[in-house]
């Protein structure tokens, strides 16, 4: 699409280094490279208008685009262990402004292989018709780890989130839910001059454990295995 001014990126950030598993998003799961199941989950979404893959990598782009991605080459200094991934996005968007303008990126990390089109449409329905400055994809986790404490430079306990809950039936506590890192959604007019990737107006889409796996490790693309095995 053209530069419309309402376009939709999928924006992959894919680098090249991974301590937890080396080659991570080129390895194989389910016969396909891991970044593949991310780039056709997008290619299914009707409303992404272009698909790009950031990395510093040219095997990963070069898989990208055997997939069906463009390739975006990355500096090195936006692909190290603590890069942040505002510069990595901002980055592509300055690279791509000959080109696009897109009204909102949609993030999609390749970790995420069982996240599906579905999901991201969906996602992408309930942002579009609120007023929020982005969205984040979640998965509900056990309300107990609202019992814990930290420990203050005092050496006292401090509940983590109140002084309440450590205390209260398990039943009471109110639900809590984990970033997934499959979905992540931006209006381009929030990310000029933003400081970070969260403000106060973030939505939350829920999605079920069984599609919230973030592959970092073997035991991660062992639990996805199983799980595309079932299905």
């Amino acid at each position: 699409m053209s530069k419309n001014g309402k376009s939709v990126l999928a924006l992959i950030p894919a680098r090249g280094g991974s301590k937890g598993l080396p080659r991570k998003n080129i390895t194989s799961l389910g016969g396909k490279p891991l970044i593949a199941w991310t780039i056709q989950a997008a290619r299914m979404v009707p409303v992404i208008d272009r698909i790009f893959v950031s990395s510093d990598s040219d095997e990963v782009l070069d898989a990208s685009v055997r997939w069906g991605a463009e390739p975006l080459k990355r500096p090195h200094e936006l692909a190290t262990d603590d890069a942040e991934m505002l510069a990595v996005i901002i980055h592509a968007l300055e690279a791509l402004a000959a080109e696009i303008e897109p009204a909102t990126v949609v993030l999609l990390q390749p970790t995420s292989p069982l996240r599906t089109a579905g999901d991201i449409l969906r996602a992408l329905d309930c942002f579009l018709a609120s007023d929020a400055d982005g969205l984040i994809s979640v998965c509900r986790i056990d309300s107990k780890f609202l019992k814990s404490f930290f420990v203050s430079e005092m050496r006292y306990l401090r509940g983590i989130s109140n002084d309440r809950f450590p205390f209260m039936d398990r039943r009471l506590l109110p639900p809590v839910y984990m970033s997934n890192g499959a979905i992540y959604l931006f209006r381009r007019i929030f990310l000029n001059g933003a400081r970070s990737l969260f403000s106060e107006r973030m939505l939350a889409f829920e999605m079920p454990a069984e599609r919230s796996i973030d592959v970092d490790t073997l035991a991660d693309l062992q639990a996805a295995e199983r799980i595309l095995s079932q299905r």
